[in-house]
């Protein structure tokens, strides 16, 4: 995808050509998977859990051309969409976050509307696992991260049913978003009750579950203040993690307590986004903290990396370790690194400068080292419990 020539803008926004060299650069592995082109445009060929892949392959039709149909502004949805799903859990995600949510659902007939709501129903049905490790298999299906990049999208659809009078459309997106609440709870509500377990699950679930309703709310966002025509649906989905929280049987407030114990841990991991080689391989991807000890012995023997790539991996941890406060995740990703490293963490350190060999001295740094974890997953599950517990 790195040779499409730049173009500015497609219609006043980010280019086609642009958004596929980002593609590229967050996500260079995507361009070495086989594929057999479906003929149409990229708004016509997303059905599937690898509609994203075909769409991102015509996306080259789209390049250069002037939109001056609806259809060809169904195309960049489509585009858009499929930019979202294939780099949105990886480290630099594509920013086209406001155009699905709600610039893109801002104008358009009901023909319109329900084509592109036809569009978010098949982006639903991508396949996740081919793009994240952030997801939780689940009795009642796969929850992620990426449900919630839907749930903005639905609600865009929803304000566009609205915006244009079409009842029965909104009736059915509203119906998709109670269904996929319902999911996400049962799958929360099981995990909450299952103790035989090590925690893990609960504690990823609970993280997943109140960012999902958060998109929720940014889809929400877009819709006018004070149209009387919105407010039951507000009222119904809006704020399901605040004041609203009452709803679905207070499951998001439950889940919302839980991740609060790990809240630390959710920021954006700018500190990986400057290390370039973790793009290479999908086998690098970062998955949910603070457990990322399987995701330091990754780096320490993915093959894609060489030893001076792992030292600025390292590098980069330490760095985060003295700027995002109150997190661990980086700990436990050297002590990963540590363990699978021939030679042990010294190997990579004296490849560092001084001023940052001295990061390794940390007296929490030099704890979590010493912590195995299966007792770190221990002290932090025994959080969550009890947050559930008193929620």
């Amino acid at each position: 995808m790195s040779e499409f020539r730049l173009v500015d803008q497609f219609d006043g926004m980010i280019g086609p050509s642009q958004l596929l060299a980002l593609v590229d650069q967050a996500a260079p592995w995507l361009a070495r998977h086989p594929l057999t082109l479906r003929p149409g445009r990229p708004a016509t060929v997303s059905s599937g859990p690898d509609g994203w892949r075909h769409v991102l392959r015509r996306a080259a039709d789209m390049i250069g051309k002037e939109p001056t149909t609806t259809e060809d502004r169904d195309d960049y949805l489509a585009f858009c969409l499929a930019c979202h799903h294939a780099t949105v859990a990886t480290y630099v995600p594509t920013d086209v976050d406001a155009k699905i949510r709600g610039v893109l659902w801002a104008r358009g007939d009901r023909d319109v509307v329900r084509r592109r709501w036809a569009l978010v129903k098949d982006a639903m049905t991508w396949d996740v696992h081919a793009v994240s490790t952030r997801v939780v298999d689940t009795e009642f299906g796969p929850v992620s991260g990426h449900n919630g990049e839907w749930f903005g999208c639905q609600g865009g659809a929803l304000g566009a049913a609205l915006r244009t009078g079409d009842t029965e459309l909104a009736h059915e997106v509203g119906d998709s978003i109670a269904a996929e609440l319902d999911r996400e709870v049962a799958a929360f509500t099981a995990a909450a009750k299952d103790y035989r377990s090590d925690g893990w699950d609960l504690i990823r679930l609970a993280w997943i579950l109140t960012h999902n309703v958060g998109d929720l709310d940014q889809g929400i966002s877009f819709w006018p203040e004070e149209a009387p025509a919105y407010q039951p649906w507000r009222d119904r989905f809006h704020r399901l993690a605040h004041e609203n929280g009452g709803a679905w049987n207070k499951a998001f407030l439950r889940a919302k307590a839980v991740y609060q114990t790990v809240s630390a841990e959710g920021h954006r991991h700018y500190p990986l986004r400057q290390v370039k080689a973790l793009r290479r391989d999908v086998g690098l991807l970062l998955p949910l903290g603070p457990c990322f000890e399987v995701w330091g012995a990754a780096v320490a023997t993915n093959k894609a990396l060489s030893v001076d790539d792992r030292a600025e991996v390292l590098a980069a941890l330490l760095a985060g370790i003295a700027k995002v406060a109150g997190q661990v995740g980086y700990h436990r990703a050297i002590h990963g690194l540590a363990e699978a490293t021939s030679g042990g963490i010294d190997t990579l350190a004296k490849r560092l400068p001084k001023g940052v060999q001295a990061g390794l001295k940390d007296a929490l740094l030099r704890q979590h080292l010493g912590m195995a974890p299966s007792s770190f997953l221990s002290s932090i599950a025994k959080k969550a419990r009890e947050a559930l517990k008193a929620s």
